[in-house]
């Protein structure tokens, strides 16, 4: 994300002109390969607050649920237990 604010500030960029723009409400689920980095990364970019987490039995963590308290929208990051030879 530094990285990101970086190259637009050296480009002229403003705080301002670099800022999410805002979205209401709703759900967005993702699958992600790290639930753990994903939730960090998303969290720091959309300054999202975690809601819960979900890990089964196992203790696998399956699913962060991330929310945005301004508005409301609520992003579900999910991983899925891979077999020998999946993608």
């Amino acid at each position: 994300m530094w990285l990101l604010r970086a190259c637009l500030l050296d480009q002229g960029g403003t705080r301002e002109s670099w800022r999410v723009p805002e979205i209401t409400g709703g759900v967005v689920i993702l699958t992600v390969s790290s639930v753990i980095r994903s939730a960090s990364w998303y969290g720091d970019l959309l300054s999202m607050e975690e809601r819960g987490r979900y890990a089964p039995p196992d203790g696998h963590l399956q699913q962060v649920s991330l929310v945005e308290p301004r508005t409301g929208l609520e992003l579900c990051l999910v991983s899925h237990a891979c077999g020998p030879g999946s993608l």
